[in-house]
């Protein structure tokens, strides 16, 4: 990651978008014969013989249909998961995102803050601000790096997606708010929001046609401050999204009733750059020691910051420009109108996530080799879990019964229907830390970063505490 150019002015982001090849789907036995190899160690011989004909007999029957439909649904989109996957992996889900699918964890770059001294929050925020700032100025000129699996070029699709997009809470099914727009697209929001002591504001990123620099965004940064700790705290608005996704939009749907204003608030937010949280608590942590995830993929956060982390490094940290600061507008803040029954569910919804985000020490095992046997094949388009996702899918759209291969026991506890007991999730060789929460109640988070002399190694249970350790290059 630190050897690839993040800037390019050779090529534009996007110029590629519309000549990727299509999503292929894998031939039918190949995916059948991939699923029987990764089932059989949950299985017993009786056991995986009688999922072995289950499989026979869906390959030679309602899965021919089911795979020819597949075929045909291929021929009309460059892309036959990606609506679906959108909806069942991301929109769908009921369960709180904030705990379950938001990406997390400490930027490197903080290891060129260390120690954090007293007092220095807002310098050190101003400048990793301005830094990202300046990303979404290169990515709003298309001269962010194409990325590439060796001579192939990727779909840089995700990159839009950094900034300005919003998951929008629905009683059954969630929405995406996107608004970014490169320049050749025309204007795009450009204001960031700042959480602080339960309180909302607002300011604009862009002043005259520039980015603010870390001088104007100090200025910015410190009167929200002072305000916040000269005056009484807000009442903490932002922990209803800790919420599971439905009670979400259901108290969504009772702030907007309760004042049309609130729609306007929650809509700024939700088109906002990014938003930017003024913490009181200390970090209990060393750069030895990070003891601590929106459809998105991690790895496009993580380019990011490694250019983020690239430019703080060449400038120590520092910012080396004017320290004059143009007279911009004051931040703004959002007030919304709230009752007793929104001052409850927030301290009901504070209760539940603490609950829910202490979790105990675990010992993992690996098998990178297989794994990373597996990842290559995914990344060609051969990962045969999305491809028995999208023959299912095929027989619910066509109102035909559920194939008894997707209620065999083989199909469950291999993780069929999105029962992995072990989630796992990693950001390369890279040194940038973070988490991946179980995705059931009685399995395993395991999230790692590889560096030249160690692995960083999370691991979550639903059960107990998060259990951070380092391994030894040696071991």
């Amino acid at each position: 990651m630190e050897k690839q150019v993040l800037e390019s002015s050779e090529e534009r982001t996007f110029q590629y978008q519309d000549s990727l090849p299509s999503l292929p789907v894998p031939p039918l036995d190949e995916s059948l014969s991939k699923y029987l190899d990764a089932v059989k160690p949950f299985l017993n011989q009786e056991e995986y013989q009688r999922t072995e004909d289950i499989v026979k007999k869906f390959e030679n029957g309602i899965g021919k249909e089911l795979h020819q439909k597949l075929l045909e649904r291929a021929k009309m989109r460059r892309n036959w998961l990606e609506d679906w996957w959108l909806n069942v992996a991301y929109l769908d889900l009921r369960i709180s995102t904030q705990i379950h699918c938001n990406i997390g964890g400490p930027g490197p770059y903080i290891e060129h803050y260390w120690p954090p001294k007293e007092g220095t929050q807002i310098e050190r925020a101003c400048v990793n601000i301005w830094h990202v700032l300046k990303y979404w100025d290169l990515l709003r000129a298309e001269k962010v790096t194409i990325e590439r699996s060796g001579n192939t070029v990727l779909d840089m699709n995700q990159f839009r997606m950094l900034f300005c997009t919003c998951k929008i809470p629905g009683v059954t099914r969630d929405s995406l708010g996107s608004y970014f727009k490169t320049e050749a697209e025309g204007e795009c929001p450009s204001h960031l929001i700042v959480l602080c002591r339960g309180r909302v504001f607002a300011f604009d990123a862009m002043h005259e046609g520039s980015v603010v620099t870390p001088p104007e965004i100090f200025r910015q940064l410190t009167y929200i401050q002072k305000r916040c700790h000269s005056e009484p705290d807000g009442p903490g608005l932002a922990a209803l999204t800790s919420n599971e996704r439905t009670k979400w939009a259901e108290l969504r749907e009772y702030l907007i009733d309760l004042d049309p204003k609130n729609l306007t608030l929650l809509e700024k937010i939700q088109r906002s750059l990014f938003v930017v949280s003024l913490d009181d608590s200390s970090p209990h942590a060393t750069p030895e020691d990070y003891t601590e995830h929106s459809p998105l993929d991690a790895m496009a956060v993580v380019t990011m910051l490694a250019y983020t982390e690239k430019k703080i490094i060449e400038n120590e940290g520092k910012w080396k420009g004017s320290d004059n600061v143009r007279d911009i507008p004051w931040p703004e803040e959002l007030v919304f109108t709230v009752d007793p029954k929104i001052i409850s569910e927030i301290g009901h919804s504070k209760e539940l996530y603490y609950k829910k985000t202490y979790q105990q020490l675990q010992l993992m095992h690996k098998a990178f080799a297989k794994h990373n046997k597996m990842r290559k094949e995914c990344e060609n388009g051969k990962g045969f879990d999305r491809h028995l996702l999208g023959l299912l899918l095929i027989a619910q759209e066509q109102g035909l019964p559920v194939p008894d291969l997707y209620e065999d026991k083989a199909f469950t506890v291999s993780g069929g229907g999105g029962n992995f007991v072990l989630s796992t999730s990693l950001t390369g060789y890279t040194r940038f830390s973070g988490s991946a929460l179980p995705m059931v109640q009685h399995g395993y988070g395991f999230f790692y970063s590889i560096r030249d002399d160690r692995i960083y190694v999370n691991n979550f249970t639903f059960q107990g505490n998060l259990c951070d350790f380092i391994l030894d290059h040696d071991n």
